[in-house]
């Protein structure tokens, strides 16, 4: 298995609500082939506004498992982008 990591943003562009914890461990119970992840929160900045964020990792062989989960997570959050970090320490924003 190799480590990826989905860097998820919270705040919603135009709009005064957030992406709760919950509103995400809901939006992955979606997922039925993923099978474990560890959810961190973190302090993220997006150009240069500060913002609640969640690290996603995952563990898997099926690295479109973890693309699915970040498109899906981009579109059904409104996010301007979603950062993923490849085994390999590649860097990845999702934005289009």
């Amino acid at each position: 298995m190799r480590l990826y990591q989905l860097y998820l943003g919270t705040n919603i562009p135009n709009s005064n609500t957030v992406v709760s914890k919950s509103d995400l461990l809901d939006f992955l119970t979606l997922f039925d082939d993923l099978v474990g992840y560890t959810l961190l929160q973190a302090d993220g900045y997006w150009y240069g506004v500060s913002e609640t964020s969640f690290i996603l990792q995952i563990a898997t062989n099926r690295p479109n498992i973890v693309e699915n989960v970040g498109r899906r997570y981009k579109l059904t959050f409104s996010q301007e982008s979603v950062m993923l970090i490849s085994p390999d320490g590649s860097v990845n924003f999702m934005e289009d």
